[in-house]
């Protein structure tokens, strides 16, 4: 037969197999790789690897199979690879890592080890790895085909250490899969579920939050968290969130954000409230009150609470407790009027009966006002109720009541009105009222002061044809407001300007009841 034979001992080509294999004209190249090996930089510092930092922060255990030098290159480092080579490019220096990141190096973050808080003990802010006893390093890391090479071209790195690896059955990819489930494993890569853990322990990478930081997070620009969507974050122990808040007079329930403290998350105890149009809410929990301070010293409180830990709803400035709905402890100053609908600080009573009112009298008249100037002249009224069914007193801590008036016990404005009725059973009786601020003084011609006070008188009573019981009434009333200070007093005093019918007894009378003494206060 005619044909091509076939032979059982023909076989394929053989591959050329090259070994990896690294080589340099620089010196320093022979250094081997160990634990103890001193490192020798280009001023003569001797320094060494942290074994343990290089396995626990980047996966590389020295001696690594497959390793065979590393170099210490102050000028242009140049090797040649018979193979496809992983270049470590560890950085002991300070260093400007941009431009080499721009040149296609990749960082190696640290990932584990007992520094793994970020920035923590081992780790500075610039994300850098204390590798060797220099302190801080950087360690980056490429992919090289073979060939010769010059790793740092530009001179970035001058300090810099090169470790090389070979790169296993040719296949990067596997290489770099290797190398990404380490730093998933240390907690730097997303798991399955896409979720991230910074600092975090091997294999507790979280399923919610997506992110977790143990340390410090900085950020030099904006950062957002879910803008402008109905989210909850959490900084310390404040709550950021929103409630939903509905207006009371349109229906109408409105986005929100809220401050709150985190055991606060009700729409009850939230601290401050803002909702989409600008209407703004601040709060306090059922039973707590408000407080507005300057310098740490508290000079409003809203909502204080009673001894049974319920709110009053009162508001006190400068007053710790209010006892009422707005409680002042000081002056109120208002550039305009101040009106009130329900005035209720006022003190009324009536008298008992009095037959002294016209016994007294004289002719010293030297302020021309018709009456007895001096105050011996007059006789103090001491016949006003200050118990019992006719006497209101609207506010005890305003009015102290008294027989010949009351005394002011808070220092204010007050509006004095008296009504007096007198009956006589003598000829041409006139009896004179007048108000006093504390004891009576003698009258001066033309005085400013209020004391003695504004005059009233009933005009002549004539009682001598009918014996005191009918046609003998007469009466006087004044109204005066005054200015008082705390623990005034104030009281009437009357006198007779007519007939003094003396050794005839007493022929001017009060009868119970028929007089008249009210005192409001103003503020």
């Amino acid at each position: 037969m005619s044909g091509v034979p076939y032979s059982s001992s023909e076989s394929l080509p053989s591959l050329q197999t090259i070994p990896w294999a690294v080589s340099a004209t620089h010196t320093n190249l022979n250094q081997s790789i160990t634990s103890s090996a001193a490192l020798t930089t280009s001023n003569g510092t001797a320094v060494t690897y942290i074994t343990n930092s290089l396995n626990s922060e980047h996966n590389i255990v020295l001696p690594k199979p497959g390793s065979t030098a590393h170099f210490v290159s102050p000028q242009q480092p140049i090797f040649t690879f018979t193979q496809q080579t992983r270049v470590f490019m560890i950085i002991p220096t300070t260093t400007n890592t941009v431009p080499l990141v721009n040149a296609g190096w990749i960082f190696s973050p640290q990932v584990g080890g007992p520094a793994r808080r970020l920035p923590a003990l081992g780790m500075d802010d610039a994300f850098t790895g204390v590798i060797s006893g220099l302190g801080a390093d950087y360690l980056y890391e490429r992919f090289y085909d073979a060939g010769t090479h010059n790793l740092d071209p530009t001179g970035l790195a001058p300090e810099a250490f090169f470790l090389f690896e070979e790169v296993i059955d040719f296949d990067i990819l596997a290489e770099l899969r290797a190398r990404q489930m380490h730093w998933f494993e240390n907690g730097l890569l997303p798991n399955d579920g896409g979720n991230y853990a910074v600092g975090g322990l091997a294999g507790t990478q979280p399923t919610d939050p997506k992110l977790h930081v143990e340390g410090k997070l900085r950020a030099s620009g904006s950062l957002e968290a879910g803008k402008n969507t109905d989210q909850v974050c959490h900084l310390g122990r404040g709550r950021i969130g929103h409630f939903d808040v509905t207006n009371a007079n349109t229906g109408v329930t409105s986005s929100s954000v809220s401050f709150s403290h985190h055991d606060c998350d009700a729409a009850t105890n939230f601290a401050l409230v803002q909702t989409e149009d600008g209407e703004t809410i601040v709060n306090s929990a059922a039973g707590k009150h408000m407080e507005f301070m300057v310098g740490g010293v508290a000079y409003m409180r809203v909502g204080y609470t009673d001894s049974n830990g319920a709110s009053t709803g009162y508001i006190g400035i400068n007053q710790a407790a209010p006892a009422e709905y707005l409680d002042v402890g000081g002056n109120i100053k208002a550039s305009g009027n101040v009106i009130a609908t329900n005035i209720k600080n006022y003190y009324q009573t009536v008298n008992s009966a009095n037959s002294t009112v016209g016994d007294n009298g004289g002719t010293t008249h030297s302020t021309n006002a018709g009456c007895p100037s001096p105050a011996g002249d007059w006789t103090q009224y001491n016949s006003w109720k200050t118990t019992g069914v006719d006497t209101v007193n609207s506010n005890t801590n305003v009015f102290s009541p008294k027989t010949y008036g009351f005394e002011a016990l808070v220092a204010g404005t007050y509006k004095i009105t008296i009504n007096m009725a007198f009956q006589t059973s003598a000829a041409n009786q006139l009896i004179v009222i007048r108000l006093a601020k504390n004891g009576l003084n003698d009258d001066v011609q033309n005085a400013t002061q209020e004391n003695p006070g504004p005059l009233a008188g009933t005009g002549f009573m004539n009682s001598f044809a009918n014996s005191g019981t009918i046609n003998s009434f007469g009466s006087a009333a004044l109204t005066h407001i005054m200015t008082l200070g705390a623990n005034d007093n104030i009281s009437v005093y009357t006198t007779n300007v007519s007939q003094i019918h003396s050794g005839t007894g007493n022929n001017s009378f009060t009868r119970e009841g028929y007089s008249q003494f009210l005192a409001e206060y103003l503020g």
